[in-house]
């Protein structure tokens, strides 16, 4: 295919602008299409019972140029009939002609094409079309409740019942009062409540919308809540961006707490700024660098002793036990649990800590298992990590292997497990699946070498068994009956 009009050219193959990346698709990857399509059948038969999967699409007209565009095409990605969170394509022209497709995750796929598409991007776009249930935001104060009291683990999950001043008994959570700009998006399928993210709109500035975390429902209930991303995804699309700090001024409706003049109803604020002003004239309470209490307590309560709570096991702890941990330092915990925690290299090449079920070592460094593309660290085979400088991606096992187990197929262009390949008489490298052993010699040659076949053995030409001469044969044979024939008198 030579079709190369309006190729990627941008250094980080990153679409300048929406329009350029609607030219290309519409004006360069369709035309080649349809160029294609007119000199391959099984392509034609591709294109028309499948359409391209929508995460492909979205990464071509919305974010970024594929490495390779035209291998893109003819691969065709689209939802795999046995499992429509996967990606099923067509390898290669044998395997188009065989109708024989290759099946992957979105992630992979998106990854192998869009090399310089970051990692977060990916998350999202795959979040989009792999995740179940919906999602929506709701501003009832104790819907938003009953999703923290309900839905994914956190300091927060624990049914607290406070009784305040004004004799109420009430969640820490009731000071993000919907009437202040709060609100949740929740991720629900069936009755169940799978992620949750708390959400912030200024009164006064409806367009700056933003979240600091989202919270995943894990296998295990009582483990650590990743990021939810599809819930991410949800909120990016409607125009919200995710900050590591509410900002600053953002209000909360204050609560004393019974027979308590200087401590106030108080939720673990999440994000690197946990600091509170005392309530002001009007009654409200502000998030600010310079306020006098603390809300990093995790037990429903804040004050000015100036003594937090650690967020996983909630031990009390002074300033010089505190240790920042999380990408964004969003979390804080003691030493009664930093050694559950792992320093490890991540997003943009930061060190931070983070659980050691998060992390893997990789050449004696570890890194964050959120961010390993972005740290050229990719997934083996077997499940373990290499860098990507000694490691090969094997196309027909749709997975990586380390350098030293592969070989180049000198037959098939293309690199192979060597485990899978023979050595060729003439030393160069063939697929087994692709050659055969010649019986004499016990050479391998490609499966275009002509053979002989002997007795249902497989030979060379130039090695095969002499035949036995057939005339010589048959006057043995008549030599044979002369002398068996028995004498007959006449």
């Amino acid at each position: 295919m030579t079709h190369t009009t309006h190729a990627c050219n941008y250094v980080d193959y990153k679409w300048a602008t929406h329009t350029k990346a609607e030219y290309f698709y519409n004006e360069t990857f369709l035309s080649a299409r349809r160029i294609v399509s007119r000199s391959r059948y099984w392509f034609q038969r591709e294109i028309s019972n499948h359409t391209l999967h929508p995460a492909v699409y979205d990464m071509l007209t919305e974010h970024y140029c594929p490495t390779d565009w035209q291998q893109l095409l003819l691969e065709w990605p689209h939802k795999a009939l046995t499992d429509p969170n996967r990606v099923a394509y067509t390898r290669d022209e044998r395997a188009g002609e065989a109708d024989r497709q290759t099946i992957t995750t979105i992630g992979k796929y998106l990854t192998r094409h869009f090399t310089q598409a970051p990692d977060h991007l990916v998350r999202d776009i795959v979040a989009k079309y792999t995740y179940g249930g919906s999602t929506d935001i709701t501003t009832d104060p104790s819907a938003m409740i009953h999703a923290v009291q309900n839905g994914p683990h956190s300091c927060m999950s624990k049914d607290f019942s406070v009784r305040c001043s004004d004799g109420t008994h009430r969640h820490p959570y009731a000071v993000y009062d919907p009437e202040l700009g709060w609100g949740m998006a929740v991720r629900r399928e069936g009755g169940d409540i799978l992620g949750r993210a708390l959400v912030y709109t200024p009164p006064n500035e409806p367009t700056s919308k933003v979240f600091v975390r989202s919270y995943k429902r894990e296998r295990d209930s009582r483990s650590h809540s990743g990021a939810d991303e599809a819930i991410e995804g949800y909120l990016k699309g409607l125009g919200y961006t995710k900050q590591q700090s509410w900002p600053v001024g953002a209000q909360l409706r204050p609560y004393q707490v019974a027979r308590h003049e200087d401590t106030f109803l108080m939720p673990y604020i999440d994000g690197g700024e946990q600091h509170v002003t005392e309530p002001s004239s009007d009654g409200i309470m502000c998030i600010d660098e310079e306020g006098e209490i603390d809300a990093c307590s995790t037990d429903g309560m804040a004050s000015h002793d100036g003594r937090c709570a650690c967020d996983d096991c909630g031990q009390r702890m002074s300033d010089d036990d505190q240790h920042r941990v999380g990408e964004d330092g969003d979390r804080t915990v003691g030493y009664c649990c930093i050694d559950n925690y792992t320093c490890a290299i991540g997003h943009r090449g930061n060190s931070y800590c983070v659980p050691d079920d998060e992390a893997v070592c990789v050449d004696g460094e570890q890194y964050h298992t959120e961010y390993l593309s972005e740290n050229n660290i990719i997934e083996l085979h077997d499940g373990d990590y290499a860098h990507m400088d000694n490691a090969v991606y094997v196309d027909s096992q749709d997975a990586y292997y380390l350098e030293e187990d592969t070989c180049y197929d000198d037959f098939n262009e293309r690199n192979e497990v060597v485990d899978d390949c023979v050595e060729l008489h003439d030393c160069s490298m063939c697929h087994s699946d692709n050659a055969w052993e010649c019986t004499a010699t016990g050479n391998y040659y490609d499966e275009n070498t002509d053979h002989v076949e002997i007795d249902g053995e497989m030979y060379h030409p130039d090695d095969a068994p002499e035949p036995e001469d057939e005339d010589e044969d048959e006057d043995e044979d008549e030599d044979d009956k002369e002398l068996t024939t028995p004498c007959v008198n006449t």
